[in-house]
């Protein structure tokens, strides 16, 4: 209620119901921080799922199952070691991106950290190469086991699985170097890109860790620097996905044609294999390589092809997030020992808390339903 005089409470009445633009700016701004808090929260709830799905896959690899041995064994374990510290560092980096016209930003939405979220958006990167090289490396495993004995034999001994467990942090290593040293700022790329971040996001692009991906000046001509990224991020990716298509090809050729040679337990157990990593190549492929292509791929087409966009293309940054999750709990639905240990121990415990219950009911004992797997 407002008391007193009119005119004043006819100004009220007019502030309340026609709020002043400094007020809109504050809702505006608000409203842009609520909706980065989404993909922060879809990380940590990825992380969750990630460290337990894979710890479980770890626990299980290395206690439970008999028919694992060896190098695979070992590459299972390293896989999933990838699959959590990713997840770890998608929580502490907070990596973000955005695509405007010819340019892309990417970014950490962490503000405190300096060069060392730099560093680390680009570590978080470079685990993909890491992670696509190690699924190539399961790939090559396989293919010498059916076609040249002798060569997965040299997987056993003691210097050639040291070898293959440090491999994937090669390319890794690669994808990450050239992403901190090709993709630096300069006063061009965040003078392009200063305004849209700030109309996005409320940010001062100065004060944000931040890589830059602009492969083409104001002249039209090549940056170069950022152009090499583009090219060797694309060529350690490509050269890992030949690996894996053409062992794929011959390893299904090989199953296809020696299935009546193998005992039907051994050749079942080689395709639940086969399955489990054409699955886990799958996962980064939907999951990483196709939300990852748009952003780098973006500014050479709104180049070429003179298309105006403006995108939070960092939302696909989430969907990245769910493939350690995807891919674990994948393998051991597909592969038989696992799943059958993971059913076996929930029946169990399914059946000690029935049975706490019948106790707890005066001790009439209930009937069993037996269970058919």
């Amino acid at each position: 209620m407002c008391l007193g005089n009119s005119k004043y409470c006819l100004l009220h009445s007019l502030v309340t119901f026609f709020p002043t633009s400094n007020s809109k700016l504050i809702h505006s701004h608000k409203k842009k921080m609520l909706s980065l808090e989404i993909p922060v929260k879809i990380a940590y709830v990825a992380f969750a799922l990630s460290l337990l799905s894979n710890s479980l896959l770890i626990y299980i690899t290395i206690r439970c199952v008999k028919k694992v041995t060896g190098s695979y064994r070992r590459m299972i374990i390293q896989f999933s070691i990838l699959s959590i510290i990713f997840s770890v560092l998608q929580i502490v980096a907070k990596p973000f991106a955005h695509n405007f016209n010819k340019g892309m930003m990417f970014f950490s939405l962490n503000t405190s950290g300096g060069p060392v979220l730099q560093v680390l958006i680009s570590v978080w990167a470079g685990l993909f190469a890491s992670i696509i090289s190690l699924i190539a490396v399961q790939f090559v495993y396989r293919y010498l086991s059916f076609m040249d004995v002798e060569k997965a034999r040299k997987f056993e001994n003691l210097n050639t699985p040291l070898f293959w467990i440090i491999y994937p942090f090669v390319p890794g290593g690669l994808y990450t170097a050239s992403l901190c040293f090709f993709c630096q700022p300069d006063s061009y790329s965040d003078d392009y890109m200063r305004n849209i971040i700030q109309e996005n996001y409320s940010l001062n692009i100065t004060n944000q860790s931040r890589l830059m991906i602009l492969p083409f000046g104001v002249d039209g001509n090549l940056r170069w620097l950022n152009f090499s990224f583009i090219i060797s991020a694309t060529l350690l990716i490509f050269v890992h996905y030949v690996i894996i298509i053409f062992c794929g090809v011959k390893i299904y050729r090989y199953i296809k044609k020696e299935l009546g040679k193998f005992s039907a337990k051994n050749m079942q157990l080689q395709q639940q294999f086969f399955c489990a990593l054409v699955v886990q190549s799958l996962g980064p492929t939907i999951l990483l390589v196709l939300p990852v292509s748009p952003l780098l791929f973006f500014p050479l087409l709104a180049h070429f092809l003179s298309i105006d966009l403006s995108y939070q293309t960092g939302w696909l940054c989430s969907v990245v997030g769910v493939f350690p999750i995807v891919d674990s709990v994948a393998f051991m639905i597909i592969v038989s020992e696992y799943r059958l240990w993971i059913i076996k121990k929930f029946t169990s415990v399914f059946a000690t808390n029935h049975s706490s219950v019948s106790h707890s009911n005066g001790g009439i004992e209930m009937g069993h339903v037996p269970v058919v797997l």
